[in-house]
């Protein structure tokens, strides 16, 4: 009897299944069962099979109810490794249990299949035999597998299913060991509980584990060619093998001769994620077998895919609070523990469904509607059905296009237009995915978690509409906002890491052309053409509080013309001056009391709109002399710096200042050596950080410690969150000064795209990118070099780059006196050319003496210093000297000849040693008492 004839006997209604009773016998005999149909409302006993299809080929052989019937080679040999289980409970395999002729039967089946693998036992994953399903010879190198002993690793992790009993009651003892699975898996439970000098490095030092001598060596060559055949078996790259994997209780893995649980394989690749943060990593990278650091990767990788879905899966089917579950633990993590929460605008479980599409994409399915069917189990929320139905009565093309029709209705967002973009096929709709395609790229969390950055709709939902008589046809409203102007190249996987790096470095330089500021202008405006202008050449201009921007299709007056980056804050900063913050910590400070009320006041004096004081915490002076300063009513308004900790935070608050300044290391260095706590843990004490001290009336800053050696990611997601908890700014910081200023410039830049708060920074770079404030210090003096100084780097910098601002707001000629307060503090001496350059003019002289402007781009008078031209020097020129003869009244008595004579008698004497003034004087007047003689 044919297995089509057999089905119609064996009808199914809702909610049931067919299973196989395997019967017993050696592993080269002939496979019988029996088949039956049974009900999941009777809470059957059994075990749901996992593992790949193989193709075509379907010349292996089962015998059900006596009857012959053709199946798939990898079917045959799974059922030869559940019946080497002894298990009497009943097995269910889909390529047999469910009429795949019958498109009714298939489809309905394959919308409970969750509810199928959910239901079972456990679920008996057959990984593979280690045999090329391709091979002519299979079935007999299968069949040979019964000469070698088979195994069980792990046994204190089997769950629900005591483990198989394999050869148990055999009376065989000429079995060999199979040492391919002997080695993997000895190594794999010894890396769940690595000892104190165990890495990843040292396996091959290993000694007497599988010879029976502590001299014997280590196999490591097989074992790196086993660990690597056994992480690219084709089941872990299958769509259908993920929902089977994550949805089943307690799985069990087969793979060649051994049976170990799923429990223990996660596990050890927990221990060695650990070990590559530790200490393993740098060999990995560098110095291990390729083929062994592949494995290892690739293995970390299929155990994170399968777990961070497992426990999306769990907290869906249990009920647990779905809108505020974090999309970023779904995918494998390398840098950032924890999660952000997810803003969606529609449903979940179709915001889950894009994302799972775009992440497996390269997952393989022999059915393409699988792409798409296999996932659905994974999304349900709780016991609702999915909103697609598994039809297989329709066509590839229509299956497609419903599902983008019903993602983009269900979620009410366009982001699967980005998908349709990468994933096009011709023969479907512009704005329909093909999910057969192979992503060119495996998108990974980083690209998810770099799409949670960005809301540019606000929250809205898409206006679309379908026509009801075409389904290929999607209608979408929407604003014009600007033209594309340029593009840069694409990234393929076939680019060097040069050409990667260099094709990026140009998208950064594109993202900062004027062309494209005027484009992000237009953006901002308040006003934008619609999409349905009644005229073709509509042209609209955005007003904003920056100026005008050219109307659309307005040409520029010039193609070189310099355009105003409407993103900067150079002409009008704010400046965060800590001295008496970073200036205490300074090699010889020693601020008391009154010393720090005097430069305070002088501070204060010169204009600065904060002074940051010490931390309240650091003693019990350091909190009164906080406390005394705050009563001092100055205008600038006190802020003290303080951990990010609820206990320094009310010390700061005690003390009466305006505004406390939190900070806390986020680079990997400073989580794992100074405060231990990971990216999640910091945001939830920031947030409950700034919401005490903005309770309290008090303004707040937010900062992370070593920000440029910080993953952008993470500090980009942590600073979002301080935004919407209303943190007033939020700081960056170089702590060990190795940034660069287009560093600098590039992550303001980014960050100013994710905060609306103020942005702190310490370079003009940074104010160029959209920074508002500047932390300073008097003479850069700080615990460490690189503090940006008040004058020189600051003050100088800014009276040339917005002179009226700076001229109007900074009380400049206060400067010197300032320095020269700070300076006799700390005991150091100001150099000479601070904060004005320039000695001896040279060639130059002339030209400045008859307009200082020509070499001269800061005004001496502006800092309440004058202007001198030092003549002291071999290098002086006539006019120099020229220009002194005139200053000591004797002008009309020296011709222009005369002068040059003088000239040269000066720089024969500077020749032979260093000259003052009175030395040049002195030759001067010589040289007019001799022309009077």
């Amino acid at each position: 009897m044919e297995l089509q004839a057999l089905y119609p006997r064996l009808p199914l209604r809702d909610g049931d299944i067919r299973l196989l009773t395997i019967l017993p016998d050696e592993w080269v005999a002939d496979i019988h069962c029996k088949i039956s149909v049974v009900s999941l409302n009777d809470t059957p006993e059994y075990v749901a099979l996992s593992y790949v299809w193989g193709g075509p080929l379907q010349d292996g052989t089962l015998y059900i109810n006596g009857h012959e019937q053709r199946i798939g080679r990898s079917l045959e040999t799974a059922l030869r490794y559940y019946r080497r289980a002894g298990w009497s409970m009943p097995l269910w395999a889909d390529a047999v249990c469910i009429d795949q002729r019958d498109v009714a039967e298939r489809s309905s089946q394959v919308s409970i299949m969750d509810r199928i693998y959910s239901s079972a036992a456990t679920v008996f994953v057959v990984l593979g035999a280690g045999i090329n399903l391709a091979a002519d010879d299979y079935f007999e190198k299968a069949k040979e597998l019964h000469k070698f002993r088979f195994s069980v690793y792990g046994r204190k992790y089997f769950e629900a299913v005591s483990p198989p009993a394999w050869d148990e009651g055999n009376s065989e003892r000429s079995l060999d060991d199979d040492k391919k699975s002997s080695i993997l898996f000895s190594f794999l439970e010894r890396a769940v509980t690595f000892k104190i000098n165990d890495h990843l490095s040292t396996v091959p030092q290993w000694r007497g584990t599988f010879e029976g001598s502590e001299e014997s060596q280590y196999p490591w060559q097989t074992l790196i060619q086993t660990f690597d055949e056994f992480t690219r078996e084709s089941w872990w790259d299958r769509v259908w093998t993920l929902q089977e994997s994550v949805v089943g209780s307690s799985p069990i893995f087969i793979y060649r001769t051994t049976a170990v649980p799923w429990a223990m394989i996660k596990e050890a690749a927990l221990t060695m994620r650990a070990h590559i943060t530790d200490c393993c990593g740098s060999y990995l990278a560098n110095d291990a077998p390729p083929r062994y650091a592949s494995a290892v990767k690739l293995l970390l990788d299929h155990v994170d895919n399968i777990e961070k879905t497992r426990q999306i899966y769990a907290k869906l089917r249990h009920g647990i609070k779905t809108d505020q579950l974090v999309l970023t633990s779904l995918f494998p993590k390398k840098d950032f523990e924890g999660s952000v929460a997810v803003e969606i605008t529609g449903n979940l479980d179709s915001y889950l469904l894009y994302r799972y599409l775009c992440m497996h994409n390269r997952r393989d399915a022999t059915d393409a509607r699988d792409k798409v069917y296999a996932l659905l189990s994974l999304i349900k929320l709780g016991n609702n059905l999915s909103f697609i139905y598994p039809d297989y009565g329709k066509r590839l093309e229509d299956v497609y296009i419903t599902t983008a029709r019903m993602l983009i209705q269900e979620s009410g967002s366009l982001d699967i237009l980005s998908a349709a973009g990468r994933l096009r096929n011709d023969n479907f709709p512009s704005w329909v995915p093909d999910w057969s395609i192979r992503n060119e790229f495996n998108e990974d969390e980083t690209q998810i978690n770099a799409l949670l950055i960005y809301d540019a709709a606000l929250g809205t939902k898409a206006s679309v509409k379908f026509p009801e008589n075409n389904n290929t046809l999607l209608e979408v409203e929407g604003i014009i906002l600007d033209d594309v102007a340029v593009l840069g190249d694409a990234v393929s996987d076939r680019s060097t890491d040069e050409e990667m790096w260099q094709i990026i470095f140009h998208w950064m330089q594109l993202a900062h052309t004027s062309t494209i500021d005027i484009m992000c202008g237009t953006c901002n405006g308040d006003t934008a053409p619609a999409a349905n202008s009644t005229t073709d050449n509509a042209a609209t201009s955005a007003q904003t509080s920056n100026g005008v921007y050219p109307a659309r299709g307005t040409p520029a007056s010039s193609p070189y013309q310099m355009v105003q980056d409407y993103i900067s804050n150079v002409g009008r900063f704010k400046i965060i001056e800590s001295t008496l913050r970073e200036g205490e910590q300074f090699a010889n400070a020693f601020f008391d009391l009154e010393t720090k009320i005097k430069i305070a006041k002088a501070l204060d004096n010169f204009g600065v709109d904060y002074i940051e004081l010490t931390s309240p915490v650091a003693s019990q002076a350091s909190f009164d002399d906080c406390k005394a300063i705050c009563q001092l009513g100055l205008k600038a308004k006190i802020l003290t710096h303080v951990r990010c900790n609820m206990e320094d935070a009310k010390k700061a608050v005690e003390c009466g200042v305006d505004g406390v300044d939190l900070v806390i290391g986020t680079s990997s260095f400073l989580r794992e050596y100074s405060h231990g706590k990971s990216m999640e843990m910091i945001k939830d004490i920031a947030m409950e950080v700034i919401a005490y001290v903005k309770s309290k009336g008090v303004e707040v800053r937010f900062s992370s410690e070593d920000s440029f050696r910080s993953n952008l990611v993470d500090i980009l997601h942590l600073y979002q969150a301080c935004d919407k908890a209303g943190v007033d700014r939020v700081g960056v910081a170089d702590t060990v000064g190795g940034a660069t200023p287009r560093m600098v410039y590039d992550l303001i830049r980014t960050l100013r795209g994710v905060v609306g708060c103020d942005i702190v920074a310490n370079a003009h770079s940074a104010l160029e990118a959209g920074a508002t404030h500047v932390d300073t210090s008097v003479l850069g003096i700080g615990e460490r070099n690189g503090i940006t100084p008040l004058s020189g780097a600051l003050m100088a910098r800014m009276v040339v780059t917005a002179p009226d601002y700076v001229k109007s707001k900074y009380n400049l000629k206060a400067l010197k006196s300032l320095e020269t307060l700070v300076a006799d503090a700390v005991q150091v001496n100001i150099p000479f050319n601070n904060p004005v350059t320039g000695f001896c003019a040279g060639i130059h002289a002339k030209a400045i003496l008859a307009n200082p402007s020509t070499y001269e781009i800061i005004n001496p008078h502006d800092f309440g210093m004058t202007r001198y031209v030092s003549i002291n020097s071999r290098i002086t020129g006539w006019n120099a000297v020229k220009a002194r003869i005139e200053q000591l009244g004797l002008g009309s008595e020296f011709s222009d000849d005369q002068v040059k004579e003088v000239t040269a008698k000066i720089k024969q004497m500077a020749d032979i040693r260093p000259l003052a003034i009175d030395d040049t004087d002195s030759i001067i007047r010589s040289y007019h008492l001799d022309i009077k003689v």
